[in-house]
């Protein structure tokens, strides 16, 4: 049992040095520095952003007033106030940094040179208000170590970063928008705030996806409606009231970026399934058969077979194979340049010709003739048509050649 313990003690010796080098590298590592071009300049991306909270010491309220307190000051003086709080400068000296991110991020308008910079650094318990050349004289090192020294200092000891930006940042307020601030302070370069910013984006996809979300909904009940109010209908009367809606269906998928897709489907589903549903025969209730589209012309008229040629009309052809009862039922396709012969009363009449006989004027109607053949029956219809008189266009206007 001594031997056991002696064997521990030895390697506990042995590793004591390997666990204290990991300490201490970790250490070292959670306070390294964030380079200047590391800290992420929260404005550029929103530009209704000020504060760029690294250490996250900051609660989100006082990040909110803050950037609408920056944001006033802005807006009043077209200076460019911002917060900066990092972790940790391990060692650099705050007021090169501040510098050196002052002049990183170009703070201010190159005209006034109007910019303000409050960097904090947490670890390091320092803090720097460094401004541009125009800002200076209303936010003198006097008044910035004043800041530093009775708004934020008491604060920060008690742990309450919240409460020491909030109250220096109304000091610095109170010095940037007074009147002669104002008045010396704004730039003739207007600031950016009519910029997109990242909210705006985010809640324009948040509406946006609300409104897909409504279409997807409105689709719903649109199937639900279709699927109970064709129920009872004959096959060709539901297919040509599901087909009515095919258009806004699709449409409507493709506005909503695709989230009513789902009832897009189910809407296709229930159309397919009302010209391929279970039919039984009106004699004997056996089931029918449907007879390919290959074999189905077999069954059809002369003028049956031209309107599917010509594509006006697509029937379908049903079979009993117990009494041989045929049903034939046609699906019109309203898209189609056919219309229906008044001789052979075929959807086969098609204009051909389109000819104006007697141009109008300002003083007679113009005439034209419209040909329609039939390519079943081969009838001809001529009708004819009037057009409207020309109506001069008169423009107002003074002399001298004008």
């Amino acid at each position: 049992m001594r031997n056991l313990r002696n064997i521990f003690l030895s390697a506990a010796g042995m590793l004591r040095p390997l666990v204290l080098a990991v300490f201490v590298m970790g250490c070292t590592l959670a306070s390294v520095a964030l380079a200047p071009e590391e800290v992420e300049n929260v404005h550029v991306k929103n530009r209704t952003r000020f504060v760029s909270d690294m250490a996250g010491v900051l609660s989100p309220e006082t990040v909110t007033r803050a950037d609408s307190l920056l944001s006033s000051m802005w807006q009043q003086s077209s200076a460019e106030p911002v917060v900066v709080i990092v972790p940790d400068l391990s060692g650099d000296d705050i007021d090169s940094y501040a510098t050196e991110l002052f002049s990183l991020w170009g703070i201010g308008k190159k005209d006034k040179d109007n910019g303000v910079l409050v960097l904090i650094s947490i670890n390091d318990r320092r803090a720097a208000i460094r401004t541009g050349y125009g800002a200076e004289e209303f936010l003198p090192d006097v008044l910035a170590s004043n800041i530093i020294r009775h708004n934020m200092s008491p604060r920060f000891k008690e742990g309450d970063y919240d409460g020491g930006v909030l109250a220096s940042l109304s000091t610095i307020n109170a010095a940037l928008t007074s009147d002669a601030a104002r008045e010396e302070l704004m730039s003739e370069y207007a600031n950016d705030a009519d910029a997109k910013s990242a909210s705006d984006d985010d809640e324009f996809f948040s509406v946006y996806i609300g409104f897909s979300l409504a279409i997807a909904l409105f689709f719903a009940v649109v199937v639900v409606y279709l699927w109970i109010s064709t129920r009872k209908l004959p096959t060709a009367q539901a297919y040509k009231k599901f087909e009515s809606w095919k258009i806004p269906m699709v449409v409507g998928t493709f506005v909503g970026l695709g989230v009513p897709a789902l009832f897009l489907l189910v809407y296709f589903l229930l159309r397919r399934n009302v010209r391929l549903h279970k039919r039984l025969c009106p004699n004997c209730g056996t089931r029918m058969k449907r007879v390919d589209e290959e074999h189905d012309n077999l069954y059809l008229t002369p003028a049956q077979d031209m309107e599917e040629r010509v594509n006006s009309v697509d029937y379908d052809v049903w079979l009993c194979p117990n009494c041989n009862e045929k049903d034939i039922i046609p699906y019109v396709n309203n898209q189609s340049a056919f219309s229906e012969c008044p001789v052979c009363h075929a959807r086969t009449l098609v204009k051909t010709s389109d000819r104006v006989t007697r141009q109008p004027s300002e003083f007679h109607e113009g005439e034209g003739v419209k040909t329609y053949d039939c390519v079943n029956c081969r009838h001809r219809i001529t009708r004819a048509y009037t057009l409207p008189k020309i109506v001069p266009v008169i423009i107002p206007g003074g002399g001298g050649g004008r």
